[in-house]
């Protein structure tokens, strides 16, 4: 909902807190979700080189999974990098 309302801190903050858990879990899909949000939120906020990282794992994950998703991962990680 925070990146929706783009609330970017906000979705920075709940991306940080939801990433670990998805990590103790396993769950390759719930990992990108969440590095993509987090990735997304931080480069909404000028902080590209932070944010490279997780857009780099969440494509990373999204093309192994097949993900829809991939294709607004792309764009993001695009984001990133430029």
């Amino acid at each position: 909902l925070a990146l929706v309302r783009e609330d970017w801190p906000q979705a920075e903050n709940l991306a940080r807190q939801a990433l670990p858990l998805s990590e103790k879990v396993g769950r390759l899909e719930l990992i990108a979700t969440d590095c993509f949000r987090l990735a997304k939120a931080l480069v909404r906020q000028t902080k590209s080189a932070e944010a490279l990282p997780y857009a780099q794992r969440a494509v990373e994950i999204y093309t192994r999974l097949s993900s829809p998703n991939l294709e607004e991962a792309r764009a993001t990680l695009r984001e990133c990098e430029s």
